[in-house]
């Protein structure tokens, strides 16, 4: 970015009050007239409104400790640009710039002298993106060096893309507040909005991914343009092309999972990073899990230095400290602690603990036997818990086939399924076994009525259906939708029966029912006759060991009424 601001803060500078000569020889923030940028995500720093030729020396302290320099004098417009095309690039390290480091501009290294601000905790968190009115917004975050949000007059978004926007104020860019607004979440809260009512054309431009997304912070005297961070969303760091300095990084790199389940509990947690060394860089690493009771933190270990200081790091957090009793279930978190004179503040991650096994899965209909194919489902008593099965009499593990369209079952199946929810916890194994056991066709001879059954008949492994009992007088609208109780009493060898229903005198039957019977002894079926009318009928049950060879009928007499 070259752009002096000499000219654009020159009202401002006059009227900022004047440096004491008591004050410290470095000037934060810096002195009116002076500006210093910082692109945290770029490691680019940029200086503008010094006097052309101006030697200076850009700076980067962390806790005190310098982590990064560059030399270079200012331009004809009084611009010097760090890590930049066409500007000078950083002396053997690239810094990884963080929130709360203090960037200098120093105009004589060896008193020191010069001007400085300290870099904002501010960053776009998602967007662009569209809400429900079509709007277009943009999240991010905002907050001080205590973790409470920064003043929001002393914050920005913006939106910028080289197509420019048609109906913004200054046309290459939106920005909010102006364009759009920009608010806090809630009272207390880090977290900011900016909202655009854009047109279709510029709603175009800002979802376009050529364009960059920025959070600003506009210093702490907005109106002075003295001190800037701008941090842009999915802008990665390190040496800029033309540059060789390599980036002095210091982070978690790789966790061997951010889960911990049922199948995973008994193992370690790896944690592996690198860290930059040296006189001005990290001299130890720890890691801890505050959450487990009375784990204590991990010494890592580290390589020897690189060339350029480079270290890799790795730790083991026991599996002791993540069992059941040591560390609850939800979510924990692993902190990676640096110690050192250029050591960047601790590094958080949030995983994720869930040790619990689902309930069994349930299936509709319930396992029996059926005289005709079935349409089963299964269910995960557990919302979100994905269903596995297997027809083959095998137990079903977490990649066995996912259930999704109801099973078609036309032959006798045994199906076994498992729940597996989303932490990969698998439930114990639920069988359910079907039988199905269709009626064979029936040849239907309608005999001369024979008279009423209304005893219960001895049983005997030789015997048919006896001990008929109906009621002597039926509602006709229970007849229709409940149907007419038949009660019999089934032989030993009778394993299908036939219920039919014959107006009184006619001798083809209104209604035939068909029966699998699962055992002998007393039945009771419901004889449902939709379309009868009142009056007089006959029911006539008979039985046997299959649909095609039954016994005599046994028959009563029912009376239908109103």
């Amino acid at each position: 970015m070259s752009r002096p601001l000499t000219t654009l803060l020159l009202a401002a500078a006059l009227a900022a009050p004047a440096a004491s000569p008591a004050a410290a020889a470095i000037s934060a923030p810096p002195a009116a007239g002076h500006n210093i940028t910082v692109f945290p995500d770029r490691d680019f720093v940029h200086v503008d409104g010094y006097a052309p030729g101006q030697a200076l020396t850009i700076r980067v302290v962390r806790n005190g400790t310098v982590v990064g320099t560059a030399s270079g004098s200012a331009d004809a417009a009084g611009v010097l640009e760090v890590n930049h095309p066409g500007g000078v690039c950083w002396d053997t390290l690239t810094p990884d710039i963080l929130p709360g480091d203090v960037v200098q501009a120093l105009t004589d290294a060896a008193v020191p002298a010069g001007d400085a601000t300290t870099t904002a905790d501010v960053a776009v968190t998602a967007g662009p993106a569209l809400d429900a009115p079509g709007h277009v917004v943009v999240h991010g975050i905002a907050r001080d060096a205590t973790g409470a949000p920064l003043p929001i007059g002393q914050v920005e978004q913006r939106m910028v893309n080289a197509a420019g926007f048609t109906g913004t104020q200054h046309r290459r860019d939106a920005r909010a507040p102006g364009d759009g607004t920009l608010t806090y979440d809630a009272p207390g809260s880090i977290h900011w909005t900016a909202t655009y009512a854009f047109t279709a054309a510029d709603r175009a431009t800002a979802l376009d991914p050529a364009t960059m997304t920025r959070a600003m912070w506009l210093g702490a005297n907005p109106l002075l343009l003295n001190e800037l961070t701008i941090s842009e969303f999915a802008t990665p760091g390190g040496p800029t092309p033309g540059c060789n300095a390599p980036l002095a990084q210091t982070a978690i790199t790789t966790l061997s999972r951010t889960l911990v389940n049922a199948a995973n509990a008994g193992q370690d947690l790896t944690v592996q990073g690198i860290a930059q060394g040296g006189a001005a860089g990290v001299t130890g690493v720890s890691v801890s899990v505050p959450e487990s009771a009375g784990s204590a933190p991990v010494a890592a270990t580290l390589s020897p230095p690189g060339a350029a200081g480079q270290m890799t790091w790795a730790a083991t957090i026991p599996a002791a400290a993540l069992a059941d009793g040591a560390l609850p279930q939800g979510d924990f978190h692993l902190v990676a602690t640096y110690a050192g004179p250029g050591a960047p503040p601790a590094e958080t991650r949030t995983l994720r603990k869930d040790t619990i096994a689902p309930a069994p899965p349930t299936a509709t209909p319930a396992p029996g036997t059926y005289t005709t194919a079935q349409a089963v489902s299964l269910s995960s008593p557990e919302p979100g818990a994905a269903v596995r099965y297997t027809v083959d009499g095998r137990d079903p593990v977490a990649a066995s086939p996912a259930f999704g369209a109801p099973l078609s079952i036309t032959s006798s199946l045994g199906v076994r399924a498992v729940a597996v929810d989303a932490a990969g916890n698998v439930s114990p194994v639920a069988a359910f076994d079907y039988a199905i056991a269709p009626l064979q066709p029936v040849v239907v001879h309608d005999p001369a009525p024979a008279p009423v059954v209304v005893h219960d008949a001895p049983r005997s492994s030789g015997g048919r259906i006896a001990g008929l009992r109906i009621a002597g007088r039926v509602r006709l609208r229970v007849a229709r939708h409940a149907g007419i109780a038949v009660s019999f009493v089934a032989g030993t060898d009778v394993t299908v029966a036939r219920l039919r229903l014959f107006k009184a005198g006619a001798r083809k039957p209104l209604v035939t029912k068909l029966v699998a019977l699962v055992a002998s002894g007393r039945q009771t079926v419901h004889l449902r006759a939709r379309s009868v009318r009142a009056g007089r009928y006959r029911v006539e049950v008979t039985g046997g060991p299959s649909a095609t060879a039954l016994g005599p009928p046994v028959t009563a007499v029912v009376t239908l009424r109103r």
